[in-house]
């Protein structure tokens, strides 16, 4: 089955929304700034989460060969084959470009 995100990866769409949704209902307003600064601190959020799920790996590769212990360099939580950390840095920057603009 084809899935377009890998272990917690959905986190990159559950974060934005629910930051955009906690910030309406406390300003009580929708805008486009809005949108944009919680595109920012999603941005921040997503790229934080995303570094620590992604460095917390317990998976540990032995080389059969010398028996060294090797560290698995995959990345366990993606969302269209992207880590999740570096969607934080590109919801930043989408929210710097256009909170500028």
């Amino acid at each position: 089955m084809f899935m377009i995100w890998k272990g917690l990866g959905f986190l990159v769409i559950v974060i934005p929304a629910a930051i955009y949704a906690l910030s309406m209902m406390l300003l009580g307003s929708e805008s486009e700034v809005l949108y944009y600064w919680s595109s920012v601190v999603s941005g921040v959020v997503i790229w934080i989460v995303g570094k620590r799920l992604n460095s917390n790996k317990k998976d540990i590769v032995i080389d059969p060969e010398t028996g060294e212990y090797l560290k698995d360099l995959r990345e366990q939580h993606t969302f269209f084959f992207v880590p999740m950390r570096y969607w934080g840095i590109i919801f930043f920057v989408f929210g710097i470009i256009y909170l500028v603009a």
